[in-house]
């Protein structure tokens, strides 16, 4: 039972450890392009969505919603994103991206990904799929109160 509980706690502690080490090389990366690794993780997400209400915004990536806020007006400033008030509902402010907004984007994210590519080239297809598995696992087992 002991070394059942020692396993499961070193598995957060490595999870800590690539997340912390993750944060860092990231926040060089993204650094780079004059972006936060924050403003990019909400560039991105905009981008990807092509258009976002802040709201969503705030409650899929599980950032406060006054650094979503900062985060945005930095964005718009920067002519990376605009802003737009929603037709539908005038309470609701939709984000999109700026082309200049998409192509830091690109730019940033193929740096992220060159990478990754680096770190896990050396994993086998099935290494990779096992990993996947066990880490989306973890991921739905951490966020379902979420």
């Amino acid at each position: 039972m002991k070394n059942e509980i020692d396993k499961k706690i070193m598995i957060v502690r490595k999870l800590l450890q690539i997340g912390a080490y993750l944060q860092k090389t990231g926040a060089r990366v993204t650094k780079e392009y004059g972006l936060t690794q924050q403003q990019f993780v909400v560039l991105n997400e905009i981008v990807e969505k092509k258009t976002v209400n802040q709201k969503q915004l705030v409650g899929e990536l599980l950032f406060e919603k006054s650094n979503v806020s900062k985060i945005v007006k930095k964005l718009n400033n920067s002519e990376l994103i605009d802003i737009s008030i929603s037709k539908g509902d005038a309470r609701l402010t939709i984000l999109s991206a700026t082309k200049k907004g998409e192509d830091l984007r690109r730019k940033c994210l193929d740096s992220l990904n060159e990478l990754s590519l680096e770190w896990l080239d050396s994993l086998g297809e099935d290494d990779i799929e096992k990993s996947l598995n066990s880490l989306s696992v973890i991921r739905q087992l951490i966020f379902k109160n979420e």
